[in-house]
């Protein structure tokens, strides 16, 4: 009673929350991609394993994880697609999620094929706007008298209970005198429903990918409801229905539970059902497994998600995996190596283009077996923990495999896996290598990622660099062309910087900042020609047809042959250079004297 009354005086308005689960994901990819898949028993396997199926193949007993051939002999038609690239599942994922945040950004997506939404604000413009239809549920309906799933006086009763203790743990946000209006929960969901509908509709319509949903007042029961019929249907789960439908359940199926979790409910307490962990107190629990995790089982058990949906945004990493029986030599190592380091670059590519970062640390992670750690994890009774078990290394990234104009991805991820990569592997197997190693797991990882440009161009070279006092001038060197003037730098160029710089790209940078710069009468005026004088008679031909500096050249002047150029680049390449011209080439070359003269100008 204490709860109920709780529950009368203190509610926060109701939640909605959708829950999208696309069927048979990596199957419908594939139907999707070649329509004529469509109807035919068809698998997608990775390594010896069929990972999923569609449809088809299901109403013919063909079942998932197991091996190819076990899944043949059931259905010798079986079509078997290989799903070990995830790069079309990858774009399908975001095709989607890119069609659900034209309704809304409250998106957080979980894998490739599940998101959650918080529809709570959009639920509640609709209801304000009248657009919607009042009192209407589309889908199955679970916990609403007279509804697809009635559940008996008993049951409803005790959910009522139920229901009123989440709300009463509930933060609140309405007046202290709010009353429970179970109508207004219900009403608010029901319109919940009809957008889910239309959500799962659009995604059809625009990207031809059927779906399954959920609708509830937290991510659980979402989750929960959205497993309830399947394939291309939905589900709401009312907050009554939560004392009839949890309790039966393994405690695996609640989200949060997971495999070393439902061992120890196992193991130290004999629980397998959410009602067996139904029995145990709550200060019982936080004994047992401490405040967080004891609190958690006890509220999760009720029906209690407290967890907000957190819209995604950049991912923090990108990372690619692979695992296998037998690689027991580093050249075996370094192929399967390269062909992660492509996906990995393909990736980080693609997350420049969408986000303008970089990553600044790599990761290698590998699970490493020898013979002797073997034998002393198995007879210490840790053989599980042992194979689940993953060393890594991080080091920061090499900027230079960032720059896509220097190199094309393979040529780039050999260099990553040479130069990086291997020699953290060799550090990890360590002493294991002398008497023999086996590799059942790689894992290639870009992470910390960096808003600011990286210094692959002189851009993001010189934007780190702090501004320093002009050098000492030096004499210019001698020329026999000294009687033409010569363009002086921009006022926010760093003269350090410039100074540093081959002149060939000193010149060009020089040329294309003139070039910039509004023509008028006073050209000459603003031209340092102690500068100009310095400069080679080709360089000076090659500024005068920039624009500007025409004129300073009698009769004219023409750029410099194919030849010439190829020349001056040989001699210049051929004269030591300073870290920071060394650098400025690399940027050149990758970014051309755009970047180049973007980055000369001082922070």
């Amino acid at each position: 009673m204490q709860i109920m009354a709780m529950a009368m005086k203190e509610r926060r308005p109701p939640r909605v929350v959708l829950h999208l689960d696309l069927d048979c994901f990596y199957a419908q990819v594939e139907e999707v991609r070649n329509p004529a898949l469509r109807g035919r028993p068809m698998g997608v396997s990775q390594k010896f394993l069929l990972v999923t199926c569609n449809y088809a193949a299901r109403a013919l007993k063909v079942p998932k994880m197991v091996p190819v051939a076990e899944a043949r002999a059931v259905c010798p038609d079986l079509i078997v697609i290989n799903g070990e690239d995830l790069t079309p599942y990858r774009h399908a994922s975001q095709a989607i999620y890119q069609v659900v945040r034209t309704f809304t950004d409250r998106i957080e997506r979980l894998v490739l094929d599940e998101l959650y939404v918080d529809a709570t604000e959009l639920v509640a413009d609709r209801r304000r706007r009248g657009a919607c239809t009042p009192g209407r549920f589309e889908g199955y309906t679970v916990g609403r008298s007279g509804a697809s799933a009635p559940i008996d006086s008993a049951a409803q009763e005790a959910a009522a209970a139920v229901a009123a203790a989440w709300r009463a743990a509930e933060p609140a946000s309405a007046p202290a005198d709010a009353a429970v209006d179970e109508g207004e929960e219900a009403e608010t969901l029901a319109v919940g429903s009809q957008l889910l509908a239309e959500i799962r509709q659009a995604i059809y319509d625009r990207v031809g990918y059927t779906c399954s949903g959920g609708v509830s007042v937290n991510k659980l029961l979402a989750k929960l409801a959205s497993n309830l019929r399947k394939p291309n249907q939905q589900s709401v789960l009312l907050p009554a229905a939560v004392s009839a439908l949890l309790p039966p359940l393994p405690v695996q199926k609640l989200t949060g539970i997971g495999y070393r979790l439902t061992g120890q409910l196992r193991d130290g307490l004999h629980v397998e059902t959410v009602a067996d962990l139904l029995r145990f107190p709550q200060a019982y629990l936080v004994d047992k497994f401490g405040t967080r995790i004891g609190e958690f089982l006890y509220d999760i058990a009720r029906g209690i998600d407290r967890a907000e949906v957190v819209a995604t945004g950049a991912p923090k990493s990108i990372s690619e995996e692979d695992s296998f029986m037998v690689c027991n030599s580093l050249d075996d190592a370094r192929r399967k190596l390269e062909s992660l380091a492509e996906s990995l670059l393909v990736r980080v590519d693609e997350d420049a283009d969408a986000f303008g970062r970089h990553p600044t640390q790599f990761r290698l992670g590998a699970r490493i077996t020898d013979a002797a750690s073997v034998a002393r994890a198995t007879s210490e009774g840790g053989a599980a923990e042992y194979y689940f078990a993953r060393t890594t290394k991080t080091v920061p990234f090499p900027l230079d495999m960032l720059d896509r104009r220097a190199a094309d991805v393979p040529t780039r991820a050999r260099t990553l896996v040479t130069g990086t990569a291997l020699p953290l592997l060799r550090r990890l197997i360590g002493d294991a290598a002398g008497g023999g190693f086996n590799i059942t797991l790689l894992n290639v990882c870009a992470t910390t990622f960096d808003d600011a440009p990286p210094a692959t161009t002189i851009k993001g070279f010189f934007a780190s660099k702090p501004p320093t006092a002009p050098p000492a001038a030096a004499p210019p060197p001698a020329d026999t062309n000294r009687d033409a003037p010569r363009p002086s730098p921009p006022a926010d160029w760093d003269p350090n910087v410039l100074a540093e710089l081959p002149e060939d790209i000193r010149a060009e940078l020089l040329a294309g900042a003139a070039a910039a710069e509004p023509k008028s009468d006073s050209t000459t005026s603003s031209i340092d020609l102690s500068v100009w004088n310095a400069l080679p008679p080709e360089v000076q031909a090659e500024l005068a047809t920039a624009g500007p500096y025409r004129h300073l050249v009698p009769g004219g002047a023409k750029s410099p042959a194919p030849s010439e150029r190829s020349a001056m680049t040989k001699s210049t390449a051929a004269t030591p250079a300073s870290g920071t011209a060394k650098r400025a080439r690399t940027a050149t070359a990758a970014s051309g004297t755009r970047d180049l003269r973007a980055w000369m100008t001082k922070p």
